[in-house]
């Protein structure tokens, strides 16, 4: 795979109270995710499956998803990412994308 190459600018996604998915740009097949602090809890799953209030895996503000292994592509994975906020705050949702 090589190094990492920024394929866009970042993507700063709102995070509410209906699903939101990325929006991959072309050539993407990496990216590296952070919830800023300030943010509201968020939910977020992997397989298309809708995450809700008590579903999906957990991102608290400061945490981080990183997508960036070299050994490995993640294009489908990004495409299915959904993300839902936990609580009554809305999450900002940082996104880098990377060849």
């Amino acid at each position: 795979m090589g190094p990492l190459v920024p394929v866009s600018t970042r993507e700063n996604l709102t995070v509410s109270t209906t699903i939101v998915t990325l929006t991959v740009p072309a050539g993407a097949s990496r990216a590296f995710m952070s919830l800023t602090d300030g943010s509201g809890t968020i939910r977020f799953t992997f397989d298309g499956t809708d995450p809700t209030t008590t579903v999906g895996h957990q991102m608290q503000p400061g945490d981080i998803l990183d997508l960036t292994s070299p050994d490995r592509t993640y294009v489908e994975v990004l495409q299915k990412l959904e993300f839902l906020r936990e609580d009554a705050t809305d999450g900002t949702l940082q996104v880098d994308y990377f060849a």
